[in-house]
């Protein structure tokens, strides 16, 4: 029954675990732990209580809902080393996110640090990559800026991406 509320406490251990995404698979790193409460709830949606996924190089928690009507969802994840991702990088990143909006029209708010690294053997300090985005499952419209220090000199810039029929439209590159 759709308008029944269904939760569940879990307490999962995925072996060989794969996406099929290399760099995803890199950092989980074929085993995948998921601890933490999901629910489907009575009015379309669902809820995530304190759940975390645990990999190899990755952690990542969500807690919040999300519905037809509205959507409160924090987002944190850390990748422990960044060269499993990309051959090209090392270091530590961290996200934090929120999820507003709705299931229908998800907003997203979500901010990228790279406290210190390297990027093509340059090093990287104090890196942050900002979005705020608007209506990302239909009419995506997101702003993107970048601060910090790359090989010594200061990194910063920004730019606006949207998307309508079909085509992905990018400006103010800066």
């Amino acid at each position: 029954d759709p308008s029944r509320r269904i939760e569940a406490r879990l307490h999962l251990l995925l072996q060989r675990f794969a996406t099929g995404i290399a760099p995803l698979d890199r950092l989980v790193g074929g085993k995948l732990t998921l601890d933490g409460g999901l629910a489907r709830l009575a009015t379309g949606g669902f809820a995530f209580q304190n759940l975390i996924a645990r990999g190899a190089y990755l952690d990542a928690r969500l807690d919040g809902q999300i519905d037809l009507k509205q959507a409160l969802v924090d987002v944190t994840a850390a990748v422990s080393d960044l060269h499993r991702f990309d051959g090209r990088l090392t270091g530590r990143a961290d996200l934090t996110a929120k999820i507003t909006g709705s299931l229908e029209k998800p907003d997203a708010s979500a901010l990228v640090t790279i406290p210190q690294g390297t990027a093509l053997g340059r090093p990287i300090r104090d890196l942050k990559l900002t979005v705020l985005a608007k209506d990302v499952a239909a009419a995506p419209q997101a702003d993107v800026t970048l601060a910090g220090d790359i090989g010594g000199k200061p990194a910063k810039g920004g730019l606006k991406l949207s998307r309508a029929d079909g085509a992905l439209r990018i400006e103010n590159l800066d």
